[in-house]
């Protein structure tokens, strides 16, 4: 019987979205519960996303107008939905915190804080995903407590979603996701059972310098950093309830890049980008037509550079641009019954907490938008948000 395994977390203080600091709240790191359960809801404009306190704030509801709700029963489990992980290749993917939960049907418990417009999921330690049973580092049979050792990370996850819609001269349903990964526990027993003397240790992806400003001077990678890291934030839905025939791409010159839905890796950020950071699905090939679903990622410099150092008060130390480039995946089936799209962003690393400054810890941070409109509707909020992030400074968490 899958245990319920308790584990105790100080959120910290919330002030920058208008919140006082939490009390510390009890919630289980891997609790058996029901994936589909919505726990609170988000309208921009006639669009409602709903999120589950059960599984880390995770996406499992998202109702478009004509549509319906996009996640079903093959989308709406905790390895699945809206949501995202961190890997590395380093330790092989295999140390892997994640938002939601440690398998499709035992979720991260967490507290979620609703004001009009805005969903804030507080910090809390961050399960480690358990890989499809592909690396065994944990057991059934374990005790409560030796069992949350195991897939207890070092990170702490935190976020928001804030509907748009109406603000900064956005006219059609749009939701950002703002998040973060905190690197903000020293290396424990959790990350120990994938360092060296392990199958998955891969010292070949141990680079020279993580840093590429900050902080000052030369950071080898060790054993217990992330090195050649890689953030994966995507959406899923079920085929049965949609599953949308052209995809939509923009490329670098401004030209449209429309065709049939197939799987699609295209390059949006890096040496090699060709194509803006948009992905566009839809049931028509005409871009004055609705509806359509966009996911954006802006090249703002929340995006760019992706690790800041902090402070435990919460004040910035430094921001470092080691975002290295970003991945726009459209897959129509990434199984039969489910699509997938979304972004996998890599990055050089974070350094422990063992390597920082004194007193300072590392954090992976980033921005999405989920639009809902035509395509050339969701094309223009997407360059209204880009003209917005250059002349934006960077928010403080």
């Amino acid at each position: 019987m899958r245990s319920r395994i308790i584990i105790f977390a100080l959120a910290a203080s919330l002030l920058p979205v208008g919140l006082r600091p939490l009390q510390a709240h009890s919630f289980c790191i891997a609790a058996p519960s029901n994936p589909a359960i919505t726990t609170q809801t988000l309208r921009s404009g006639d669009v409602v996303m709903g999120i589950s306190d059960l599984g880390g704030g995770y996406i499992n509801k998202l109702v478009i107008p004509g549509i319906g709700n996009l996640m079903g029963s093959a989308s709406r489990r905790y390895g699945r939905g809206g949501q995202s992980a961190l890997r590395d290749f380093l330790h092989a993917g295999a140390y892997n915190p994640t938002q939601a939960g440690f398998r499709d049907w035992d979720g991260t418990q967490c507290q979620i804080i609703t004001k009009p417009g805005l969903l804030v999921i507080p910090p809390h330690k961050c399960s480690l995903w358990w890989a499809d049973g592909k690396y065994n580092f944990t057991s059934p049979r374990l005790t409560p407590i030796r069992q949350a050792r195991k897939i207890t990370s070092e990170f702490d996850y935190y976020g928001y979603y804030q509907n748009m819609d109406g603000r900064d001269g956005i006219t059609i349903p749009c939701i950002k996701h703002y998040f973060e990964y905190r690197f903000i526990r020293k290396p424990g027993f959790c990350f120990r059972q994938f360092g060296p003397g392990t199958p998955v240790f891969r010292p070949q992806n141990a680079l020279k310098n993580i840093p590429v400003k900050y902080p000052a001077g030369t950071y080898p990678a060790e054993p217990y950093d992330i090195s050649k890291g890689l953030v994966v934030w995507s959406l899923r839905g079920d085929t049965a309830i949609w599953s949308p025939r052209w995809i939509y791409f923009v490329r670098k010159n401004g030209k449209w890049d429309i065709h049939r839905s197939k799987s699609v890796r295209h390059s949006v950020y890096g040496p090699h980008a060709a194509f803006w950071p948009l992905i566009i699905i839809s049931d028509s090939n005409r871009p004055n037509k609705g509806p359509a679903l966009g996911l954006f990622r802006p090249n703002s410099i929340i995006n760019t550079d992706v690790i800041v150092g902090r402070t435990n008060e919460g004040k910035q130390v430094y921001a470092d641009p080691r975002l290295t480039r970003v991945l726009a995946t459209s897959l129509p089936h990434r199984i039969k019954s489910m699509w997938k799209m979304g972004f996998f962003m890599f990055f050089r690393g974070m350094l422990n907490r063992t390597q920082t400054p004194p007193g300072v810890y590392e954090t992976f941070r980033t921005e999405v938008y989920m639009m809902v409109g035509t395509p050339n509707q969701i094309r223009t909020a997407a360059e209204t948000i880009s003209r917005l992030s250059v002349s934006a400074k960077p928010e403080q968490h």
